[in-house]
């Protein structure tokens, strides 16, 4: 769960407040509601990353399709996939 903390705590406490990114987003509100989220900057590059290849729509197909697959305990074996791909 990530941890939440109102607009005022964050600005006092902005110094130290990237240590505690490394491991949770934290929440930042104001008058209790949530107005931005603060993440380390590998997380957000990792979220950009995500982001971009899911905007590929025959990436995402596929990905979709290897989740399913691996649901339904349809796998191929490391050394199987090495032969088949000529490796």
């Amino acid at each position: 769960m990530s941890k939440s903390i109102n607009i005022n705590e964050a600005k006092d406490q902005l110094l130290q407040l990237s240590e505690q990114l490394d491991n949770e987003p934290v929440i930042i509100t104001n008058e209790g509601l949530p107005v931005m989220v603060a993440i380390s900057y590998e997380r957000y590059l990792s979220m950009l990353e995500t982001m971009d290849i899911l905007s590929d729509p025959q990436f995402k197909e596929q990905l979709i399709a290897g989740i399913k697959e691996d649901k339904e305990g349809q796998r191929v074996s490391w050394s199987d996939a090495m032969k088949e791909l000529e490796w």
